[in-house]
């Protein structure tokens, strides 16, 4: 493989994985460790009724009915890698 099909591999990757994040019709978050909305997918602004812009830097501890749930979902994706069924 050359630079330039390496290169051409990784663009279309990241354009899937974009896709399948911008057009799932489930909420997606995407946070630091402290809580920081980094991103979010347009169901997810849907949803929770704001605009990208408004929820990027949003602690995600404040949209969560019980906020001390964050450190059982936290766990749950350090040790396993996702959530389900929490």
């Amino acid at each position: 493989m050359t630079d330039q099909t390496i290169s051409e591999t990784a663009f279309q990757s990241e354009q899937w994985y974009r896709s399948l994040f911008e057009d799932s019709r489930d909420a997606i978050l995407i946070s630091e460790r402290d809580g920081g909305i980094i991103e979010a997918n347009q169901a997810a602004c849907e949803l929770l009724g704001y605009s990208r812009a408004e929820i990027v830097g949003i602690d995600v501890r404040s949209l969560y009915a019980h906020p001390t749930d964050r450190a059982r979902f936290r766990e749950a994706i350090e040790t396993q890698g996702f959530v389900r069924g929490l």
